[in-house]
């Protein structure tokens, strides 16, 4: 009997995350500024979305600077960036093309798989694939002066940052953790540095550059390579934004954290067993959707905070620019909330 019991007991704690409740946010009504509907609708659904660019259905696009109704994409091409006026596209097969406003074809070139991160700088462009390849192609020319293939990861997260740039370097924020470094000199990796070594969802998810200091975030955390040496932050990661001599951290149990550029903490404010996403800054503060069906609002020192209900849950594909947020066929102006 007391055998039978210890195995029911050892099996209830095995089993204990299965039947725990999911906490939400529930601000509670007092807690709520009001209701607000969103500002408009688009010509169609968000298909694809990245921190850069998003893809409608009907092949439109929206860019950080707005809806583009004159770019159509053909079907089963996906917009990853737009950089020089001048428009990324992959699709599943591993095509990659780089159009310019008009659609026109600029560059078309193929890949070992589907382009998921881009970036252009003069006649670079440079592309991480899902296959955890590093490229570097010649806009002009067409030619793959670069192509590094990094471990593979078992479990991918969807978002991955798009290259950088930095004087003749190009920095890659690989998918199995790593900033790979490239030289455009010699078009070779000059060096390379691990983030983290989770075994899955591992993206570097987000690259910034500050002077001469680099930045790169995964799920896990956050580093600074510098001249100076190296420096690191330990956190569960939902989303970073590096803004001028701040870092925002979004975290997964509903902390937002400042740091400076050092990793040392400026503020923080938590939103108990909040979701963040789509988190952005305009006109002075910073717009954070919750996934349950809410908009928060709060100043860059994260103070004044607002909470807004929306019309329903975030479900759909979710985008947001410097004046806008998008979510499936509707769109919200920043400021239509106050």
């Amino acid at each position: 009997m007391k055998k039978n019991i210890l195995i029911l007991l050892a099996l209830c704690l095995a089993f204990a995350g299965c039947t725990t409740k999911r906490l939400y946010f529930e601000p509670g009504d007092e807690n709520i500024t009001k209701k607000i509907s969103y500002s408009g609708s688009l010509p169609d659904d968000i298909i694809f979305a990245n921190k850069q660019v998003a893809t409608l259905d009907n092949g439109n696009v929206i860019s950080k600077s707005g809806l583009n109704k004159n770019l159509k994409l053909n079907k089963g091409e996906i917009l990853l960036n737009e950089a020089e006026n001048k428009f990324i596209v992959s699709d599943v097969a591993g095509a990659i093309k780089v159009l310019d406003e008009n659609g026109g074809i600029i560059l078309d070139q193929n890949l070992s798989a589907q382009a998921i991160a881009a970036n252009i700088n003069g006649n670079n462009l440079a592309v991480l694939s899902a296959d955890n390849h590093a490229y570097i192609i010649k806009i002009n020319s067409g030619a793959v002066v670069f192509d590094r293939a990094f471990s593979q990861n078992f479990a991918l997260d969807v978002r991955a940052a798009a290259p950088a740039f930095l004087d003749y370097l190009v920095v890659f924020g690989t998918l199995d953790g790593k900033i790979a470094i490239a030289d455009l000199n010699i078009n070779r990796i000059t060096q390379e540095y691990v983030i983290s070594a989770q075994p899955f969802f591992n993206n570097v998810i987000e690259l910034g550059v500050h002077g001469q200091n680099l930045y790169g975030a995964t799920a896990t955390k956050i580093v600074k390579l510098a001249p100076t040496g190296v420096q690191t932050y330990a956190a569960d990661i939902k989303d970073v934004i590096f803004d001028k001599d701040k870092i925002y951290l979004f975290l997964k149990d509903g902390v937002v954290q400042i740091l400076d550029l050092n990793f040392q903490k400026i503020n923080e404010t938590k939103l108990t067993f909040a979701i963040f996403l789509a988190p952005t800054i305009s006109d002075s503060n910073i717009y954070i959707v919750e996934k349950t069906g809410f908009l928060i609002r709060m100043n860059l020192n994260l103070n004044d905070v607002k909470i807004f209900e929306l019309p329903d849950e975030i479900d759909d594909k979710i985008f947001s620019d410097k004046d806008n947020l998008y979510t499936g066929n509707k769109f919200l102006k920043f400021g239509d909330e106050r």
